[in-house]
């Protein structure tokens, strides 16, 4: 059974272990989500959780135990670990944003702001 965790960003903090994080195309994400039997989502940012999901084809929202915006932490092993589970693979969707644009520590960026968007796959090894 294939179980994909995603979010919006992952916190480097918790990278403990050697992990490979390559850019992916928003299409090849969406198929890995296609054949995915479940979703759990960590997306952290209200306001683009709808875009986001349209992107995906899938609602980020409210996914894992049911508790929203849920923390992603680290097993003993520095493994990910979200929902009671811990996982091998993360899948970011992350912003492009227009030119010049810098959001401020904290900010929630207007869709407008958003130019496009870029995956990411994280594979902890």
């Amino acid at each position: 059974m294939e179980i994909l965790l995603i979010g919006n960003s992952f916190p480097m903090n918790l990278i403990t272990r050697d992990v490979i994080i390559k850019p992916k195309t928003v299409a090849e994400l969406r198929k890995e989500i296609k054949i995915a039997e479940e979703i759990y989502s960590f997306w952290g940012h209200g306001n683009t959780v709808k875009i986001a999901s349209n992107i995906c084809g899938t609602d980020l929202n409210n996914k894992g135990n049911g508790i929203r915006r849920e923390r992603v932490s680290i097993t003993s092993d520095g493994l990910p670990s979200f929902g009671g589970l811990f996982f091998r693979e993360c899948w970011i969707l992350t912003p492009e944003y227009v030119r010049s644009f810098r959001p401020e520590i904290g900010e929630e960026v207007a869709v407008d702001m958003i130019k496009k968007w870029r995956a990411l796959r994280m594979v902890w090894i």
